[in-house]
């Protein structure tokens, strides 16, 4: 069976930050072999015709998949929050509809971008809902995009984009919310 078509939209891998609540970087923490930020990267390039990986407290680039549609940017300034990252990454983005997904959510499946392409319509932006928890990625459209790159570094990008009324799209993949944020969700990750 032949793989559906890349959407035509670029994703944004966010992988800047320090992992602080971890205690050492998790975007390398090993998963079956693969670095952690790996499988939302791979994802990312299987669904999408543009993927854009921004790194910042930790060098990525000895750790990359081949790939054309990749680009690697960083975030001198990543302690300032994910805002300012998004924000890096945008600077490079060449399409008008951009997901954006943390590194540290490997469990996403292809099929929730495909979803939230499909269900957006003419909504400014979109994120998947599963079992009540909202999660990644999220989907933005040209209003949501600039309202992000004149925002305060500092701030939530859900926050900025609140003004819009994004659209909950509900999904069965509860990959969406499952973030690895501390040791523990890290050994609970990793056991099943």
């Amino acid at each position: 069976m032949k793989s559906p078509q890349p959407l035509g939209a670029c994703c944004i891998v966010l992988a800047a930050g320090e992992s602080s609540r971890m205690g050492r970087p998790k975007q390398l923490l090993e998963l079956d072999g693969k670095p952690l930020f790996t499988y939302a990267l791979n994802t990312a390039l299987e669904v999408c015709e543009e993927v854009i990986l921004v790194q910042g407290a930790v060098d990525l680039s000895g750790y990359l998949p081949p790939a054309g549609n990749l680009k690697l940017v960083t975030n001198r300034d990543w302690h300032r929050g994910m805002l300012g990252s998004l924000q890096t990454g945008l600077a490079r983005c060449r399409h008008t509809r951009v997901f954006v997904i943390p590194a540290d959510l490997p469990m996403v499946q292809a099929a929730t971008y495909r979803h939230l392409a499909g269900a957006q319509g003419t909504a400014p932006a979109a994120f998947p809902v599963c079992d009540g928890h909202r999660g990644h990625p999220v989907l933005l459209g040209p209003e949501a995009v600039s309202l992000i790159n004149t925002a305060d570094p500092e701030l939530k990008a859900m926050k900025v984009i609140a003004p819009l009324d994004p659209l909950a799209v509900e999904v069965t993949d509860s990959g969406i919310y499952r973030d690895i944020d501390t040791p523990e969700e890290w050994e609970r990750l990793k056991g099943e």
